[in-house]
């Protein structure tokens, strides 16, 4: 049976690329069981217009927060530009790389308040184009403490200098693994 939007779907409805175009749906959802080093997405469709990730995310190292980086059909060459703006309580600051290996921002660690877990929103515009480079645009929050100064909030975008559709996503994270418990889901919209 295929379904709509409108009529809602049960187990084993197929839903047509044109239904699925009127909305936003779920292509893939994880949640890691043990700590891994990435979380790996492969055979994505490229059959829609627009990508959104949402994630919640905590790394296993011992610090406060980790770098967690994305990267796209399984690149890891130096081929990422990232700029973000950070604010940390009262304090505000930039950063910018040229030639990354991943389009990057931050995450709370083992040493965050137990249970700190990060919102990461990763939207990646025209992801299945072959002309031009892809573009991404995020937002991550962290708490390092349970103090004003432990808040911290990351509003980043980025570049991959690739004509390809994208039809892989891994996020990485820099020292030690995403934590078990950690989620992401990817969503395909538009036609």
């Amino acid at each position: 049976m295929t379904a709509t939007w409108a009529s809602g779907w049960v187990t084993g409805d197929v839903v047509t690329a044109a239904e699925f175009a009127k909305g936003v749906g779920s292509v893939v959802d994880s949640t890691l069981g043990v700590a891994s080093a990435s979380i790996d997405f492969t055979g994505l469709p490229t059959t829609y217009a627009h990508l959104l990730i949402e994630a919640y995310l905590r790394g296993d190292t011992a610090a406060g927060n980790v770098t967690a980086g994305i990267r796209f059909n399984n690149d890891s060459g130096a081929n990422y530009n990232t700029q973000g703006l950070q604010a940390n309580n009262t304090t505000v600051t930039g950063t910018g790389t040229l030639s990354g290996t991943s389009v990057f921002t931050q995450i709370a660690a083992a040493s965050a308040p137990a249970n700190a877990f990060s919102p990461l929103r990763i939207e990646i515009p025209h992801y299945a184009g072959s002309v031009n480079f892809k573009g991404l645009s995020g937002t991550s929050g962290w708490e390092t403490t349970d103090t004003a100064a432990g808040q911290a909030l990351n509003l980043f975008t980025g570049i991959w200098k690739s004509t390809a559709a994208i039809n892989r996503v891994t996020l990485i994270v820099g020292a030690g693994n995403f934590a078990a418990g950690s989620r992401v889901t990817v969503y395909a919209m538009g036609a």
